[in-house]
């Protein structure tokens, strides 16, 4: 026969049981080893703040993953362009020119910087002994084989021609005979020093609309 009599103590017992287990599943509890994350999360954290600091940063490490992933435009140039450009001053032909400063944007430079560290993740981008060298001068007289295509030579010649500019490339520090220099960045695939063109130039695209 069976046994009418409800045992509550069981049931009450499975219920917290099922109800920690989809806590644990739902991704709602992270018990953390705080040894092994260091100095990452700050003293006096308690395991509750821990894991809302570590968290975080993994979400925003994985927008800023996405973000640069949806950024598709082209910005790099050749070697050669990169030579055609800081070699030209722009001065020969007496052309006069109001560049007041370049604008760049951050996208463009950190996926240039992963690609010449060979990483895809943002989470493992090297910071310390890196950085970007700016490289000064004019668009040559004449327009460059090397220039995308969609820029014909009439519109090379009225938005780009004897125009002052600069790019991006980027390197790293190198240390060695006892000193300290920089070291240009390649691109793994091409060998190439890695350099971006890219910027907006003020005047007319001048930070707050000021001229």
């Amino acid at each position: 026969m069976l046994n009418n009599k409800f045992n509550w103590l069981s049931f009450l017992a499975g219920l917290l049981a099922g109800m920690f287990i989809l806590y644990l599943i739902n991704g709602q509890y992270i018990r953390l080893d705080k040894a092994a994350f260091g100095e990452s999360i700050p003293k006096g954290f308690n395991n509750a703040q821990a894991t809302e600091l570590i968290t975080k940063r993994v979400r925003d490490v994985d927008r800023i993953d996405k973000e640069l992933k949806s950024y598709t435009a082209d910005t790099r140039i050749s070697k050669k362009l990169q030579e055609a450009i800081s070699g030209n001053s722009g001065a020969s032909n007496g052309f006069k020119d109001t560049l007041k400063g370049i604008t760049f944007d951050l996208e463009p430079i950190l996926k240039s910087i992963m690609t010449g560290q060979s990483i895809s993740s943002i989470s493992d981008l090297k910071v310390k002994d890196h950085g970007i060298y700016v490289a000064f001068g004019s668009y040559p007289d004449k327009r460059p084989d090397e220039f995308p295509k969609e820029i014909t030579d009439s519109l090379y010649n009225v938005d780009f021609r004897n125009r002052k500019t600069s790019y991006l490339n980027y390197v790293s520090k190198v240390f060695e005979n006892g000193g300290m220099t920089y070291r240009y960045i390649v691109n793994p695939k091409t060998i190439e020093t890695l350099g971006d063109n890219f910027g907006n130039r003020c005047k007319p695209n001048c930070p707050g609309g000021g001229q």
